[in-house]
C-alpha cells in the first residue's frame, strides 16, 4: 500500500495547540484512528471510500448555509468570486487578463461627457519603468471650471431624481464591472502592480461598493423615514444631498476606493468631480466610462486627471465645492482640511 508521512512543522508555539487538535480529532469515537483500532467495527466500513460515501448520501438543502452569491440576501447579492488554484476556472480568466495586457490606454478629462486633449504623458508600469502601460492628459484650468460650472448645476435634477433611480444604475455599474472582470483586473496589475489574487479582491471590492450603496440609497434617500413618537405626532427623518462633492482617491486601491467615493457620494445626491490618483489615472478613466454606461448622467459626473498640487488644489479650495471625500496620506488631508475651512459656509 503506497504510504505518506504527515509530520507538522512550524515554530514551537504552535506545537501545543497543534496537538490538542490532532488529539480531539483523533480520539473523537467516529475518527479513522478510533475506528482502525476496534475490532467490533466492520473493516469494509472503515476503508470505505468518503467520496462514494457522499455520492451515494441523498442531497438535503441547509437554509441555513446560503451560497456565497445569496450571504448578504435578501438586501445585496455578494461580489462573484473565481478558484484561482483550479486551473479549469483560472485558465480562462488568465487568457483574457493576457489579452488585455496588449490593449493601449489613455486617460484623458471628461467633462459633461465630452473627452477633452492635452499633453500626453507617459504612465509608466510601476515594476517596470521602461514599460509605458498608457498616456494620461492632465486637466487645465478650464477643464477645471467648466467641470465646477457643469456640475454646480446638475446637482439639484440628479438630487430630485430620487434614491431607488440613482441605485439602478449603481447596481448596472457592479453589474458591467464584473462582466469587465478581466480588463478591470489586467489594468490594476500593470498600472498599479498588484498580483492577480490582489487585483481580483480590488475588483471584487470595487462590485461590493455599488451595490451597498444601492441599498442605502433605497432605504435612505426614497422617502422620509417614519421615527418613534408620542401618540398624535408624526416624526420622521428625510436626508438631502449636499452639492458638489470632489473625490480625490488613492493609488493603491485605484478601482475599489475610487469606485467607493464617487459611488457613495453620486448615491446621495451629489454631483461629483472625480481626482484620480497621479499614479493610476487609467483605471480610473476605464471606471468612469463604465459608470456613465451604467446611466449615470455625463453633467453629473467629471472626470480630471493630474496633480495633488494643481487639479486636487485647485477643487478643495474652489467656492463651487460641497464637500470633499478624500483617502491619502494625514499630511495631505490636513491641508485640505485647512483649504475647507477657509471658505465661507459649512
Amino acid at each position: 500500500m503506497p504510504c505518506g508521512v504527515y509530520s507538522p512543522v512550524g515554530a514551537h508555539k504552535d506545537l501545543l495547540p497543534y496537538l490538542v487538535r490532532r488529539l480531539l480529532e483523533n480520539g473523537a469515537n467516529t475518527s479513522f484512528v478510533n475506528r482502525i483500532a476496534d475490532d467490533a467495527a466492520p473493516i469494509e466500513d472503515v476503508i470505505r471510500n468518503p467520496i462514494e460515501l457522499l455520492e451515494s448520501a441523498p442531497y438535503e438543502p441547509r437554509p441555513g448555509i446560503p451560497l456565497p452569491s445569496r450571504m448578504f440576501a435578501p438586501e445585496r447579492v455578494n461580489s462573484a468570486g473565481i478558484d484561482l488554484s483550479d486551473c479549469a476556472s483560472a485558465a480562462p480568466l488568465c487568457a483574457a487578463i493576457e489579452q488585455a495586457l496588449t490593449e493601449d490606454r489613455v486617460a484623458r478629462p471628461i467633462v459633461a461627457g465630452e473627452e477633452q486633449g492635452g499633453t500626453p504623458i507617459p504612465v509608466r508600469d510601476p515594476g517596470d519603468q521602461r514599460c509605458s502601460v498608457g498616456t494620461v492628459m492632465e486637466a487645465g484650468e478650464s477643464a477645471i471650471q467648466q467641470a465646477l460650472a457643469n456640475a454646480n448645476g446638475a446637482h439639484s435634477n440628479w438630487s430630485e431624481s430620487g434614491g431607488e433611480m440613482r441605485a439602478e444604475a449603481l447596481d448596472k455599474y457592479a453589474e458591467l464591472l464584473e462582466q469587465n472582470r478581466a480588463q478591470a483586473m489586467a489594468m490594476c496589475i500593470r498600472e498599479a502592480g498588484k498580483t492577480i489574487p490582489d487585483a481580483l479582491a480590488e475588483v471584487r471590492e470595487a462590485v461590493d461598493f455599488p451595490r451597498y450603496y444601492a441599498q442605502r440609497a433605497r432605504i435612505d434617500f426614497t422617502a422620509p423615514i417614519r421615527l418613534p413618537g408620542p401618540t398624535g405626532e408624526d416624526n420622521t427623518i428625510a436626508l438631502a444631498s449636499r452639492g458638489v462633492f470632489a473625490c480625490i482617491s488613492p493609488w493603491n486601491f485605484p478601482l475599489a476606493i475610487f469606485s467607493g467615493q464617487v459611488l457613495a457620494a453620486l448615491a446621495a445626491g451629489n454631483a461629483v468631480i472625480a481626482k484620480p490618483a497621479e499614479q493610476t489615472p487609467l483605471v480610473a478613466a476605464f471606471a468612469v466610462r463604465l459608470m456613465y454606461q451604467a446611466g449615470i448622467l455625463a453633467d453629473v459626473l467629471h472626470f480630471l486627471p493630474g496633480s495633488g498640487a494643481s487639479v486636487g488644489a485647485a477643487l478643495t479650495g474652489a467656492q463651487g465645492i460641497a464637500g470633499v471625500a478624500f483617502t491619502g496620506p494625514v499630511e495631505t488631508a490636513r491641508l485640505i482640511a485647512k483649504s475647507l475651512a477657509a471658505k465661507p459656509g459649512p
